[in-house]
Parts: structure tokens; sequence; C-alpha cells
């Protein structure tokens, strides 16, 4: 909004000064002087000494104020946008040089005329509204996207994401065992149930690397702590500790379509886990040591501010020594919103099914598992490369995990 006010002062002068809010400048857009002439002079009569020197000590104070004016004007200036050169007021015409009035000159900012696009980001905000950075809320949901699978990078750019993870689990199992009654030599057998809390932080390292004709290529290790406590109705409690390597697991991803119209993107993905992790021992179940092929389909349909994403997924795992946990497949929804300039928000349900393990005796019937995992997650921009995922994830179902959480770093290198 434009606002202009009009300043009188002594000996007729009119000041138009032009407040423009938006981008806190003022300048000054006319100075116009009017002198009143002696309406009782008679025409052709000349003006007496006394008259003219009249005249010019009117005139002498009246650009005294102007030059006042301007400097006031300068110094206000200075306040609103501070940093900016000033606009270059035309100086008060002399009496000498009045009749050959020059073209008034402003000189202008050197700095080249900034796009549209950098108007935006650069724009300052005004009281009581919000501007909103488009091009810093695009990134943080591009970024958000991409530690989600659903969104590629450019080639010859490279990520490096540290993760620090932490999950809760519980676990209900009944066993076969034998008790003894007090004061009877004979034990019986009897179904008892047990009880297994396990706690897991992990410290994990993703890479990925853009590559061209859309393919992006993966690396992903893991090292996990883990502790476990199990009890059972009779009070019995067993716990154990350890640490261990997880799974070397290396991936090509492809865009296979981009979106068009109705269409979403279609990224493919390819995972192979080496097995090259610690297996599980006793109460420690590192879920490792065993190879897997994996497949994975991910759509991503935008509608920005938001994107929405779906995924399927199959695992493959190979026998080790005999035996070998159920094939795993997933099925998920999620969406993602660039919720300010610099943050997006995040959210998603996993599916899980698991089937039966294959052991070296046999299926093991009743070992599989069903279970659901809804993901909450924000995604910060700290700095040009550098942003922060964090996420929540909370178990639905018996076999799921209570809880975990996951605060990650990806850095940029371009």
């Amino acid at each position: 909004m434009i606002r202009t006010a009009r300043v009188a002062t002594r000996g007729n002068i009119f000041c138009d000064i032009c407040i423009d809010k938006r981008s806190a400048c003022i300048a000054v857009c006319a100075i116009s002087l009017h002198w009143s002439v002696d309406a009782t002079a008679a025409p052709g009569k000349r003006s007496s000494k006394n008259e003219v020197k009249a005249f010019n000590t009117r005139m002498a104070e009246n650009e005294a104020l102007i030059r006042r004016l301007q400097e006031r004007i300068q110094i206000l200036e200075g306040k609103i946008n501070p940093g900016s050169s000033p606009a270059i007021l035309p100086q008060a015409a002399s009496p000498s040089s009045r009749s050959d009035p020059q073209p008034q000159v402003v000189r202008q900012d050197p700095s080249p005329q900034k796009t549209e696009a950098q108007q935006k980001r650069t724009r300052p905000s005004v009281a009581g509204a919000m501007v909103v950075d488009e091009a810093a809320a695009q990134r943080a949901l591009e970024r958000t996207l991409t530690q989600m699978g659903a969104l590629l990078l450019p080639a010859r750019v490279v990520e490096v994401t540290p993760i620090l993870s932490y999950s809760l689990s519980e676990r209900s199992s009944s066993t076969v065992g034998t008790i003894s009654l007090p004061g009877s030599q004979t034990p019986f057998p009897a179904v008892v149930s047990q009880n297994t809390r396990t706690n897991e932080t992990s410290v994990a390292a993703a890479v990925r690397v853009g590559l061209p004709q859309d393919f992006q290529a993966e690396i992903f290790v893991p090292y996990s702590h883990i502790r476990s406590l199990r009890t059972d109705d009779f009070g019995h409690a067993e716990s154990a500790r350890g640490g261990g390597w997880g799974d070397l697991t290396i991936g090509v991803a492809k865009t296979f379509l981009r979106e068009r119209s109705w269409r979403p993107d279609l990224i493919g993905r390819l995972s192979y886990n080496f097995g090259t992790g610690r297996n599980s021992s006793g109460l420690l179940d590192f879920q490792g040591g065993y190879r897997q092929l994996q497949a994975q389909f991910i759509a991503l349909k935008r509608q920005d501010p938001i994107a929405f994403t779906a995924e399927i997924s199959y695992n493959k795992l190979f026998r080790e020594a005999g035996s070998k946990p159920g094939n795993v497949a997933a099925v998920s929804l999620g969406a993602a919103l660039a919720a300010s300039p610099q943050t997006s928000l995040q959210m998603s349900y996993t599916q899980v099914w698991r089937g039966d393990a294959e052991r070296a005796s046999g299926t093991g019937l009743g070992t599989s598992q069903n279970y659901g995992l809804l993901v909450l997650g924000a995604s910060s921009v700290l700095g040009r490369d550098l942003t922060a995922v964090t996420q929540f994830g909370i178990g639905v179902g018996r076999d799921a995990p209570k809880y975990s959480v996951s605060v990650a770093f990806p850095y940029l290198f371009h």
C-alpha cells in the first residue's frame, strides 16, 4: 500500500512525500515552490530596491529550509531501510539558474535488478503477516521425499546421512516347562508364559549417489546395541546385552516414469543384503546374518505443497545353516506437507506381513507376524546442504515394536 503526504512549510513550499511500506523506502516525488507576487502592483511597474532585497531574503530562507528537509528525509530513509543508498535529491535552484531549468537526475542503485523469485525469497515480512519462502519450502519438501525414498538425487550429487535410532519392543511367548510343588519330589509339565523386553540403540550411515539417466546408488550399514530382559510367570528373570554390526546393504534405484497429468512418478529399487551382520544369540536378536534380496516400487504424486506416496515391497531371505526367517511383504501409504519456509511434515502407515520361519527340523509354525507401523516425522532445513529429519514410530499390533525414535542429518555434497 502506498500513501502520500503533503507537508506545507513557510513561503508556500509544498513537499509531496511518497511512503512505500512494502519496500520500506521513502522518496521525494516532487518539490514545488510557489511564489506569490504583489497583486496590488500595477502592470509594468518596476519593483523598488527594498522589494528586491526582501524577495532575495525569502529565497535564501526557503532554500535553507529545503536543505533541512532533504537531510531529514535521508535520515528517515536510513532508519527504515538501513544499508540502502538513498536517492540523490535535486538541489534547490539558485536565483541565477532558475530561468534555465535543468533535467533532474536521480542516481540509481548499481546492483542488478533482482528476479521475481529472488524478490520472493528476500521480501521482508509485514507486521501481522507471514511471508512464506516458496523456494525454501520446496527444498524442505524435496529433502523429505528423498529420505522417504520417493525422490532420487540429481546426477553427481552425494548425500551422506548419519542416523541415530532407538526402539522398544515387547514380545510374549509360551513354552512348556516343568514345575515342582512344595513338598513334592515329582515335577510335572506345565505351560509357562514369558515376556521379553528389548531395548535397541542403533547408529547407522547411509550414502546416496545420484547417477546419470535417473539412477541412484545406495549403501547402508548399521551398528546396534541391544539390552534384553526376560521374565516368566514365576518371577524368574534373565537378562543379556551386547552389540554388533548389522548387515551391509547396497542397492540401485531408477525413476521409470515422470509425473504427467494424472500419472505419478514411479521409482523402482533393487537392494541386496549381504548378511554380514550378527545373528541372534540367546536373548539378543540382531535380526541379521541372512542374505536378502528386496524389490520395491514407490509411486509419488505431488499436489504442492502436499506430496502423496504409495509403496509396495517384498523381501526374499536365503537359508543359512539350514534355517531362515520368513519372507517379508509390506505395503505403505504416506504424505508429506511443506508446512513452513524451511520445514516439512510427514506421515506414513506401513502394514507388514512376515511368513513362518524355516528351521532345520521343519517349518516353525506360529512364527509368522502381522503388524502395522505408524510414522510421524518432520524435516527442517538447517543450512544450504544440511537437514535434520526426526521420526517417531508407533507400533500397531502384538508383534510390532511399541515405539521407535530416530534422528538423521542428511548432508549434500555437490
